[in-house]
């Protein structure tokens, strides 16, 4: 989908396109108006997780880039991947799927076999790979924005715009880095095609592809640099044609990184062009998303050296002027908090929740959503995520007990018409110091001070209270599926003779998903210990429970 606006003769040929994935008119004040774009940061901290290497890590840098205190400012927590981060990649063998960030790579990300090995862990990454300012309390919750981007050797691509996409089952450059015989033009387009069939099932995050930044005129040829250009071009008009929903974002890196300040406005990458009306720009510009091109060059305008195409301070400078309004339109539209101009679509989908922040276990909790659907086809549908591995709720107002105490992140997901709002929450499920009364899904350990539930769910969708099974007085173990099938085992031991603590020691033979509350009777104290499906179980090891 593409967005144009007439531009004055001297730049009227240049295209102006809204990358924001197939955006709907939203309504305004006015009938039939569309709803403007809406670059205020959102209202409360969103976590965004952004898969990066060096040229990330400069952006990031408070001395360079300085994107990681804009983003902090914008209200956003970030954390992010570097070089070494996570599970091993199981499609390139040899080191771990951070060190893997090239086009051919996210096939393996995002569409591969193993990618809820990838995706699981990124999703709870709360840690910094590089150093940045970012807000100093985590929200809690999933990462809920998903950044990605590809380094300057990305922008090395053979081939013609002409060539035809292959097929996926047929791509030879799935799996493989930038260096890759098969980094063609084509190639490259049919990888970033695959992605969106996952990208449609998980609405309840925002992808932000950021295209990757061009090579210094030294470092490549004409036709790779135009073939890179094409592709950066492909991306923000051609990607997202067809695709239903608001959940992607391109911001175009390369484009941003052509024109700099200087006399010739390629010639001095010490200084940038932010703010000017003229110039290669990807920005938030009178109420609308611009992405303008008035400066011929598929080079870099910012190299930090002749044989050195990381971008300077001043590139990165311009691109987190421009990049963070930007997102922040990306995030209301995707949130139905703001406009996304251009659409073909005019449906207009808004939600509005009604759930309380505590409750007590064992107590009904009542969860109400409100939705507005105009243009939209088809019946609206709701999805409550409980966030207690229990079966969801489908109805706008619904009823949920938790069993156990604790805080739960709960999601709601309304759909009509191909778009999706969604709204998130927390919960506090308190006890009270209350006897505990061992049960079959009961363990009640340390002489009944300690009362230990489990609940799960596994890759069918199944969920329920695991089966416990005591061992000792301090130990027990839970079951899913077959009392002689062992899934978590757990003790709470009495250190307060060593560190003034009760210690809770957890380990699983499972992946599969998992929430553990440990619940202090003596005082009232919760600990809930959550592992995400398709993870194996993280050993738990925390001195959980002040003495006596």
């Amino acid at each position: 989908m593409s967005f144009r606006l007439s531009l004055p003769a001297a730049v009227s040929a240049m295209a102006l396109a809204l990358l924001l994935a197939p955006a709907p008119l939203l309504a305004s004040d006015e009938p039939g108006a569309p709803l403007a774009v809406n670059p205020a940061p959102p209202s409360s901290p969103v976590k965004l997780i952004f898969i990066h290497h060096s040229t990330g890590e400069n952006w990031l840098n408070d001395e360079n880039g300085a994107l990681g205190p804009a983003l902090r400012d914008a209200n956003y927590f970030v954390s992010d991947t570097n070089y070494d981060w996570g599970p091993a990649d199981l499609d390139s063998p040899g080191d771990e799927i951070g060190s893997h960030t090239d086009i051919g790579n996210y096939y393996s990300w995002f569409a591969g076999s193993h990618r809820d090995t990838y995706l699981g862990p990124l999703y709870v990454e709360s840690g910094q790979n590089c150093w940045y300012s970012r807000l100093e309390d985590d929200p809690g919750g999933p990462n809920r924005i998903v950044m990605f981007k590809s380094c300057f050797p990305n922008s090395k691509l053979t081939g013609s715009p002409s060539d035809p996409i292959p097929p996926i089952g047929s791509n030879p450059l799935r799996h493989q880095d930038c260096y890759s015989e098969h980094m063609t033009l084509a190639n490259a387009k049919g990888i970033y095609q695959s992605l969106l069939t996952y990208f449609a099932t998980r609405t309840d995050k925002l992808f932000v592809l950021v295209v990757q930044p061009p090579l210094n005129a030294g470092e490549t040829d004409s036709t790779e640099a135009a073939n890179a250009r094409a592709l950066a071009s492909w991306l923000v008009d051609d990607w997202l044609d067809g695709y239903p929903h608001r959940n992607v974002a391109v911001f175009d890196f390369f484009n941003v990184l052509t024109s700099n300040g200087g006399s010739t406005r390629t010639n001095d990458p010490t200084t940038n062009d932010l703010g000017w009306s003229d110039g290669n720009h990807h920005r938030v510009a009178s109420g609308a998303i611009e992405h303008l091109q008035t400066v011929a060059n598929n080079y870099s305008a910012y190299g930090s050296a002749p044989d050195d195409s990381h971008p300077s301070q001043a590139g990165n400078q311009k691109a987190t002027g421009e990049f963070v309004t930007f997102l922040n339109a990306a995030y209301h539209c995707w949130q139905g908090t703001g406009g996304c101009p251009g659409g073909s679509s005019t449906c207009t989908l808004t939600c509005s929740h009604a759930v309380p922040s505590s409750a007590t276990a064992g107590a009904s909790v009542t969860f109400s959503a409100t939705s507005t659907a105009t243009g939209c086809t088809g019946a609206t549908t709701y999805d409550w995520d409980y966030g207690d591995l229990s079966a969801h709720g489908t109805t706008a107002t619904t009823t949920h007990t938790y069993s156990a105490p604790g805080t739960y992140s709960w999601t709601l997901t309304v759909t009509a018409g191909g778009q999706t709002c969604t709204r998130t929450g927390q919960v506090v499920v308190s006890g009270g110091a209350s006897a505990c009364t061992a049960d079959g899904q009961t363990l009640c350990l340390n002489q009944s001070r300690f009362r230990v539930k489990a609940t799960y769910r596994d890759y069918g969708g199944n969920s329920g209270n695991a089966q416990a099974v005591p061992l000792t007085n301090d130990t027990g173990y839970f079951w899913f599926f077959g009392r002689d099938n062992v899934e978590v085992v757990i003790k709470v031991l009495d250190f307060c003779g060593v560190s003034s603590a009760w210690a809770v020691y957890a380990a699983g033979l499972t992946d599969v998903g998992i929430v553990l509350t440990v619940t202090d009777t003596t005082t009232g104290a919760v600990k809930s210990y959550p592992n995400e499906l398709g993870i194996p179980f993280v050993l738990v090891r925390d001195a959980a429970f002040p003495c006596p």
